[in-house]
């Protein structure tokens, strides 16, 4: 075997091997993607915004506050 052989091989394996690698890391990337979109879905239907979590706290304030007084007659 002459040089040009073996660099031609060389070269085939490194880019075989290169190629490997890309299309394991294209594949990682498109399944975070849709866990990414997926996450983005549970959270918006599961978990509660910080306006109305607000708004329930100040009533449930208002309730200890009234629980309060009347506890202090």
């Amino acid at each position: 075997m002459d040089w040009q052989t073996i660099l031609n091989l060389g070269v085939s394996v490194a880019t075989g091997i290169i190629g490997w690698f890309a299309s394991n890391i294209w594949q990682a990337h498109k399944e975070l993607r849709k866990e990414l979109h997926d996450h983005r879905v549970e959270v918006a239907r599961d978990y509660v915004s910080y306006t109305r979590f607000s708004e329930t706290m100040g009533e449930v304030r208002e309730m200890l506050k009234r629980i309060e007084s009347r506890l202090d007659k």
